[in-house]
């Protein structure tokens, strides 16, 4: 008898200890949950402006981007990151659709070279490149674009140029998931995905 009840404390000991570790995993994966980053908060855009000087049209933005670690690992890898700027003016209309006086979009290009150990962002659409040593330089210099002609961008320019003119300026900044290797596009949900949150400001 007393052997059984030795082997029952033992059995009885194992299960405590299975349900106390399955507690502590349970704990630990909702603790990580909880500190996981949503994906906007990667890309925070601090500042934008949009001014007619002489007739031309310039914007300018200022962005805090950081990378979640499966991008980040990919890069590192050799895949290529390209980011599209999108930025739009509107004039809001009563009961219908908005008027849109000017849309543009940017294509911004980050990649690493291994052998050389240096990042380089480029502007694709004006052919234009910086190489930075280090993740965070090449980071910083993907969050701004300064005295950017978006003049040819414009729809309407009467409008725009209109005294008064309720219109709204908008930007984000999106990764381009169309432009990521085949097997890295995300269908719905993905590490792959990152965006930020739409920047609005009023012109008038």
């Amino acid at each position: 008898m007393a052997e059984v009840s030795q082997q029952r404390r033992r059995l009885l000991g194992g299960a405590v200890a299975v349900a106390v570790t399955g507690v502590t995993v349970v704990s630990g994966w909702r603790a990580l949950s909880r500190r996981a980053k949503p994906q906007n908060e990667y890309i925070q855009i601090q500042s934008a402006q949009l001014i007619n000087q002489s007739g031309r049209w310039l914007f300018d933005y200022r962005a805090a981007i950081d990378l979640p670690s499966a991008i980040r690992a990919g890069l590192e890898s050799g895949v290529p990151l390209q980011f599209i700027v999108t930025l739009k003016v509107h004039e809001p209309v009563r009961l219908w659709r908005n008027k849109v006086l000017l849309q543009a979009n940017y294509r911004l290009r980050l990649v690493y070279y291994e052998l050389t150990r240096h990042y380089r962002v480029q502007t694709v659409d004006e052919n234009r490149s910086v190489n930075k040593r280090s993740l965070l330089a090449a980071l910083d210099e993907l969050g701004r674009l300064q005295q950017v002609d978006v003049t040819p961008h414009v729809i309407d320019a009467e409008t725009l140029l209109r005294p008064n003119t309720p219109a709204v300026a908008s930007v984000s900044i999106t990764l381009d998931s169309s432009a990521l290797p085949l097997p890295l596009q995300p269908l719905f949900s993905s590490n792959w995905r990152l965006a930020s949150e739409e920047y609005v400001w009023p012109l008038s």
